[in-house]
């Protein structure tokens, strides 16, 4: 069986939670091991779309200056099936590159932005 690793977050965060932070985490870890034997994790999320997010100096920080309007792109490429295409036509050419993929980028960065060189 994997190890199933849990991130409870910083001491200071948990003490806003609760008053005696290792208890509560002790709990915890009862509760995700005995979730785990049953093949049973739960999980909750609430997300704040109104919250304004900073720009640090963290490496996941910089991801926010990164385009993610390709994933869109890639469902309705995908949806197309035109890697399918380049999958039936590659094979009758001496082609060492990837022709899917270098089309793929290449559309992906004409839509994304049309008026760069």
């Amino acid at each position: 069986m994997k190890p199933f690793l849990i991130f409870f977050g910083k001491h200071s965060a948990l003490l806003a939670i609760n008053p005696d932070p290792l208890a509560y985490a002790k709990r915890q870890v009862l509760k995700d091991n005995e979730a785990q034997k049953n093949n049973k994790v739960s999980m909750s999320l609430e997300i704040d779309f109104n919250e304004k997010l900073s720009i640090t100096g963290d490496i996941a920080s910089k991801s926010n200056l990164l385009n993610t309007g390709y994933f869109i792109l890639q469902k309705i490429y995908h949806d197309l099936a035109v890697g399918d295409f380049f999958k039936d036509v590659q094979p009758n050419y001496k082609t060492t590159f990837p022709c899917n993929d270098i089309n793929r980028f290449l559309t992906f960065a004409r839509i994304l932005e049309p008026n760069r060189n």
